[in-house]
């Protein structure tokens, strides 16, 4: 996936990660740095699906933003190397089959209601994501603490947190915000609703003031932070004295927003066609992008003996017919990166397979001729008088049905 916003001017930093990097990206860290003010953000919605701002449900990638400025983690991810570096752990410990992880934890680190950071609330919050599994089996956190069994609790600043079976993800899943470490109060004072709606207490450098779906966020300057990730700059409080984000559904409108003052940065879900493109460089705005860690959009077949991906000659015809280029300038536009393999540059062990990704329909349809799917007079394929057809679930109700026709 690629993320990208749209600002005026440069803004005041923040601990936010996206403004981190956006400032970083945008070659704007030797800028006099404004102290206190408001930066105003516009997101195109709201999850209207999973309305919540629980760190372990949430995967809308605007609210995981809105999150780490509240929210602090075990560790961070260094945007450039990919490296896991320290945060609330200061230093880790695996054991060889990847099954125990002991951290040691930071002892100057509170919450913004007061409570201590320690061993007990990293256990608190570790086995209430747990439990919420049991209500909540699909919870987006899930897949980071699969096979979890307990977390003890060594002495006050050190934890072990244990799994039945190899988790090699887990260092990595704790530099994420699904794994974000809330104060005991907010599981011991609040149900899994409350949180959803905003009733959470981090350790993060500002404190969350106001959550009102489908309407705004509203966060505000917490005093005192001093325990920022390894990686940022700002080693102290925050610069601004309050964050509001707010939703406006039309991209045209975010961005016209910017122009006119209204807000500083618009934040686009959907990519900028050409032409945004052209109107946001003629009206002088600053575009931020970059490729967020993870895995690319990508199709994946069905290979069930019975269907034709189920031999790998189809599988690889199918996979140099794909004509990546074009499909990234027609469907977003001549700006757009070309995917060049199943993770995005911005992951961690990231390694380019374009080479392995050329589209070549000549090689395409040598391989489904060696496969035994013969082109006949009406263009398409078939084989045993069945013709070549793909069923893809399109993100509508009704069923995509194609016949291709590789030439």
């Amino acid at each position: 996936m690629f993320s990208c916003i749209v600002t005026l001017a440069a803004c005041s930093k923040s601990n936010d990660t996206a403004e981190r990097h956006s400032a970083e990206t945008a070659g704007r860290n030797d800028a006099q740095i404004q102290q206190g003010g408001t930066l105003k953000v516009a997101f195109r919605s709201d999850n209207t699906q999973l309305v919540s701002l629980d760190p372990f449900q949430v995967y809308w990638v605007e609210h995981r933003n809105v999150l780490r400025a509240v929210v602090d983690q075990l560790t961070d991810q260094d945007p450039k190397t990919g490296e896991i570096i320290p945060w609330l752990a200061t230093r880790w410990e695996i054991n060889p089959n990847a099954t125990q992880f002991t951290f040691f934890l930071r002892d100057d680190v509170t919450f913004s209601n007061g409570e201590k950071f320690d061993a007990q609330a990293v256990k608190l919050a570790f086995d209430s994501n747990s439990a919420l599994l049991k209500e909540l089996p699909m919870a987006i956190g899930k897949s980071y603490v699969d096979g979890y069994v307990s977390t003890e609790v060594v002495d006050a600043y050190t934890v072990k947190v244990n799994f039945k079976n190899p988790n090699a993800a887990f260092l990595q899943a704790t530099s994420t915000t699904n794994l974000g470490i809330l104060a005991p109060a907010s599981y011991r004072d609040h149900g899994v609703k409350d949180r959803n709606l905003g009733k959470l207490i981090g350790s993060g450098p500002f404190t969350l003031e106001e959550y009102t779906p489908e309407t705004r966020v509203v966060l505000k300057k917490r005093e005192g932070y001093a325990w920022p990730s390894a990686v940022s700059d700002n080693k102290g409080a925050a610069y601004l004295d309050e964050i509001q984000f707010t939703y406006i559904p039309e991209n045209g409108n975010r961005v016209g927003s910017v122009v006119s003052g209204e807000i500083d940065i618009a934040w686009p879900r959907d990519p900028f066609t050409d032409e945004e493109y052209q109107y946001i460089a003629s009206r002088g705005l600053t575009l931020v992008q970059r490729a967020r860690p993870g895995i690319t959009e990508s199709l994946y077949p069905n290979v069930n003996n019975g269907r034709p991906f189920s031999d790998p000659l189809v599988r690889e015809a199918f996979q140099k017919a794909i004509d990546r280029k074009s499909y990234a300038s027609t469907f977003f536009g001549n700006h757009y990166p070309v995917a060049e393999g199943v993770i995005e540059p911005s992951t961690l062990y990231y390694k380019s397979q374009a080479q392995n990704l050329q589209h070549d329909p000549q090689a395409a349809n040598a391989l489904l001729e060696k496969a035994g799917w013969k082109l006949r007079e009406d263009g398409y394929r078939y084989k045993n008088d069945e013709k070549l057809t793909v069923v893809y679930p399109s993100w509508t109700a009704k069923r995509a049905t194609s016949w291709f026709r590789i030439r």
